[in-house]
């Protein structure tokens, strides 16, 4: 919660305390108590803005000074000391402190939360761009014309020393998504619209640090489904290192785009569970040929940018990639399909595409996991009724259980980094544990998602750091670090 939600809440409580348990006020203190209710309401709507999950403490609020005001009017002793109507005043005792708990809940439970401010020594830019590949027809609409069109996002060093705008916020276009959602979706649209409030650390459409020449660039893919925005977290530290990062909205596999003509994108229908091949070919024929697109499209931004941001300013020399989940899976396949890629990072993504080679990717990569990878012994075998139950062939069993771990280890070929971090889940490694507190709980994560985001940016900025900045770092050359006894590598 905010310091003026917080505020709001206080003193309404207060005020319900007092009134219904306390002797009747003099005229200068109500007076006083309504002046500061009314004013940390006003501040917290000017500065931290309206949202539905406030209405009971603004209810709580307006009750208090009402109630404040029938004492002052009546004459002889206060409500509390009248002669007692002991079950109704139980009943609406019991009524008030339901609603103070539904007041504390709902903004507890959907926070206007926000992230811990990057460590860099650069301040930080974003700005997005839609991008048109005219040699690609979108294969998940039926209209010849239809080209496949992306959204990227790129968050960049700026100068701190410069005068900046406000900050941007987290999420755009949220009513529209709300709407659209609701529509779709049938999922209320106010559970969302909470989202619209959050701000990040950057700044939109500032200029580039000037600091150095270039900056080396990292392309970011988000799992499935997700969003160009659910590793702001990553985004905006490694941009304060120094780094240039693109993130690809995978238009129908992320959560919702809307583009620039205002049409709205949801999630297409996806694979069967078991349909390992259509999932390494929806990797290989659609993500990875955005990946190599927009970096197509980059480079063409470093020769000239329309919005001056980025001619010659891009290290095109030094280009890497990471993603979450199946986005990591997409890091993995460009860096064994584009040699323009020079390092990857895979956070918790199984290893589907139709690229593996044995002696791995040839090049610096990473697994960051929740659990370590061993590939020891065979699988046991199900019966066939075993099989039944899950739905599976036997076929399908050997490679989910045989086939994909076998890519992993391939993948992990001498050289490779596995990181991994300890009383974590999958999604640890994306902003989605900030969306409640709630959500952590309910998946039994005992590490905070703020401890694990501060272990995840520290060895994904020493990865980059070092493969693409040419800067060493120890904690690449620590089992277990002294700074985050939560975080085991190995090396390969």
């Amino acid at each position: 919660m905010k310091i003026f939600e917080v505020l709001v809440l206080l003193i309404s409580i207060f005020l319900i305390i007092r009134t219904r348990f306390g002797k009747s006020m003099s005229r200068g203190a109500i007076i006083a108590l309504t002046l500061l209710a009314l004013l940390s309401a006003a501040l917290h709507l000017s500065i931290n803005g309206y949202r539905w999950q406030m209405i009971p403490a603004y209810g709580l609020t307006l009750y208090g000074i009402f109630r404040m005001l029938r004492q002052r009017r009546q004459a002889g002793p206060s409500f509390g000391s009248t002669k007692p109507r002991p079950v109704k005043r139980a009943i609406m005792t019991a009524l008030l402190a339901v609603l103070v708990i539904v007041a504390a809940a709902l903004p507890t439970l959907l926070p206007v939360f926000g992230f811990d401010p990057p460590t860099g020594p650069y301040a930080v830019g974003t700005v997005e761009y839609a991008m048109v590949d005219p040699n690609r027809q979108e294969t998940y609409t039926e209209d010849p014309n239809d080209h496949r069109e992306v959204l990227v996002q790129i968050w960049y060093p700026a100068d701190p020393a410069k005068p900046l705008p406000g900050k941007a916020p987290y999420v755009k276009n949220v009513p529209v998504i709300a709407t659209e959602v609701k529509t779709k979706l049938q999922i209320p649209k106010f559970l969302f619209q909470y989202l619209e409030l959050v701000k990040t650390n950057a700044y939109p459409n500032v200029a580039l640090a000037s600091k150095q020449p270039s900056y080396p660039l990292i392309l970011f893919s988000h799992g499935l489904p997700g969003a160009r925005f659910s590793n702001t977290f990553q985004f905006e530290e490694l941009a304060s290192q120094g780094f240039i990062v693109a993130s690809i909205e995978h238009t129908y596999n992320a959560l919702a785009t809307v583009l620039p003509d205002g049409k709205f994108v949801t999630i297409a229908s996806l694979p069967g569970m078991t349909d390992i091949d259509a999932w390494d070919n929806l990797i290989s024929d659609i993500w990875v040929k955005d990946s190599t697109f927009v970096l197509d499209k980059l480079e063409e931004l470093n020769g000239k940018d329309s919005n001056n941001l980025f001619s010659g300013k891009i290290d095109l020399d030094h280009v890497g990639m990471f993603g979450h989940s199946f986005g990591g899976a997409n890091a993995a396949q460009v860096l064994y399909t584009d040699p323009r890629f020079k390092a990857a990072i895979n956070m918790d993504g199984t290893m589907f595409g139709n690229t593996h080679k044995a002696e791995g990717t040839g090049k610096p990569f990473m697994l960051m996991d929740t659990k370590p990878f061993v590939m020891e012994t065979d699988p046991v075998a199900p019966t066939e009724s075993q099989l039944q139950e899950l739905s599976m062939t036997r076929k399908q069993f050997d490679r989910m259980s045989i086939e994909l771990p076998m890519r992993m280890k391939e993948a992990l070929s001498p050289g490779a980094y596995e990181l991994t971090l300890q009383r974590t889940r999958h999604m640890s490694f994306s902003d989605y544990y900030f969306w409640s507190p709630a959500l952590p709980i309910m998946e039994k994560m005992p590490l905070s998602p703020r401890r694990a985001h501060k272990v995840i940016n520290a060895y994904t900025v020493a990865f980059f750091q070092k493969y693409l900045q040419g800067i060493d770092s120890p904690l690449l050359n620590e089992n277990q670090s002294a700074d985050y006894p939560e975080a085991a590598l190995k090396r390969y």
